[in-house]
């Protein structure tokens, strides 16, 4: 605690940048404001215990979970779509006319498409905010900010670029080029569950810390961090739809399914960390 009190008081040291304009805080202490901007030195740079920190500072870190929470039931509910139209692709419901069944099926599979592009978005979102302070490696999320920004970019890349190709090559008349278009495809959707995975474990780790940081019990529940394993499986399971093993249909449905189940690990555990954020925000006030 002595650590943290000295922490809290002594000037800062050379190098810290405001938030608001970037102006060099070298010798301010807490209470002293930015000479060019006015906004109060602690705001840029934070302590251990969120509860001491600024609200500038705190408010910084509640948008940062956010787009996590974002980004976790925005693809918690695409890839429920998407084992939802794989189902009607797959299973006979006899009390419905065939056409009408594919017909939903393809408006579910669209919808969803655009659900995780959305998705994709709030991680690329997450990442840039995670970078947006000028002191980030003295942020909570400083440390989590490269690991997010590279799951992102090689779960859009294999997503939004490499599977529509593989995808429009399959739907070529030649016969060779259908396997080839599978298989970009498949790699393509591979590249999105390891960057999935990447950017899910990460947040994890990042809400965790917030969490602590927030004065919260350091607990780690296997319903948060248990079904992001379940991501590990699917390639297995795109592997017995190279081998024909498996109806494509059902690897899609249970690889969405074991997506939507990470993701919603993730979600509850933001949840849970932006309800400790507002608390602190609604409570005595902070930066003083």
């Amino acid at each position: 605690m002595d650590a943290v009190v000295d922490e809290f008081r002594a000037p800062l040291p050379e190098g810290v940048l405001c938030y608001q304009c970037q102006y060099n805080l070298v010798g301010r202490v807490r209470g002293e404001v930015c000479p060019e901007c006015g906004l109060d030195a602690a705001a840029s740079w934070p302590v251990w215990d969120l509860s001491r920190c600024h609200r500038v500072y705190l408010e910084h870190v509640e948008k940062e979970v956010k787009y996590l929470l974002g980004w976790s039931t925005t693809l918690a509910s695409a890839t429920l779509l998407v084992a939802l139209a794989s189902a009607l692709a797959t299973v006979p419901w006899k009390r419905w006319q065939g056409d009408l069944q594919a017909n939903l099926a393809i408006v579910l599979y669209l919808v969803s498409f655009v659900s995780i592009i959305l998705a994709l978005k709030e991680s690329s979102l997450l990442a840039k905010k995670l970078r947006a302070h000028p002191n980030r490696d003295r942020a909570p999320g400083g440390s989590f900010a490269t690991s997010l920004s590279y799951g992102a970019m090689v779960s859009a890349g294999g997503f939004a670029i490499l599977y529509p190709i593989g995808l429009i090559v399959a739907g070529l008349v030649f016969t060779n080029t259908v396997s080839i278009g599978i298989v970009l495809a498949t790699i393509g959707l591979a590249l999105w569950l390891i960057g999935l995975v990447v950017v899910s474990l990460a947040g994890l780790a990042y809400v965790g810390q917030v969490l602590v940081r927030a004065g919260l019990p350091d607990r780690r529940f296997l319903v948060e961090e248990a079904p992001v394993v379940l991501a590990f499986l699917s390639p297995v399971l795109a592997v017995l739809g190279l081998l024909g093993l498996l109806s494509w249909f059902w690897v899609a449905c249970l690889v969405s399914l074991c997506v939507a189940l990470g993701a919603g690990g993730v979600a509850l555990r933001c949840w849970r960390a932006g309800r400790a954020l507002r608390g602190l925000l609604l409570g005595p006030s902070l930066g003083k």
